[in-house]
């Protein structure tokens, strides 16, 4: 499972803009990461073999609403990125569930500098061996 984690990771990291993506959400996060995509799976579906399970994913992504020219251009840079990261996302055999706009509080990030949101996806680990 880590290894297809580490794996959309590294793809996501591809995403021109994008400063950090990371599996995880730590709570050290600075200024200079944004903007930012972080990897959170949420459960591990069964599979056979044990190995061939899905994960179900939540990819936070968020940007600085301080160097914005108002929310409006806040929300055209979340909503490219999330087109951008969909697409990732497919090319990578996931399959998109949803984008969730609001999806709460992200750590200790004041929600006046930064606006984040969320897409839950499916990632199959399929093509792992199992570990020993």
């Amino acid at each position: 499972m880590m290894t297809a984690l580490q794996a959309l990771r590294d793809a996501l990291a591809e995403i021109e803009g994008v400063a950090s993506v990371a599996i995880g959400r730590e709570r050290n996060i600075s200024p200079d990461d944004y903007p930012l995509i972080r990897l959170e799976p949420l459960r591990a579906l069964p599979g056979r073999p044990y190995h061939q399970r899905t994960v179900e994913c939540l990819a936070y992504f968020g940007a600085k609403i301080a160097d914005s020219e108002g929310m409006e251009t806040v929300y055209t840079a979340l909503l490219e990125m999330e087109a951008a990261i969909i697409e990732v996302l497919r090319a990578n055999g996931c399959r998109y569930t949803e984008t969730i706009i609001e999806p709460g509080a992200f750590g200790p990030i004041p929600e006046t500098a930064y606006k984040v949101s969320g897409i839950r996806f499916e990632l199959p680990a399929a093509n792992q061996a199992p570990t020993t």
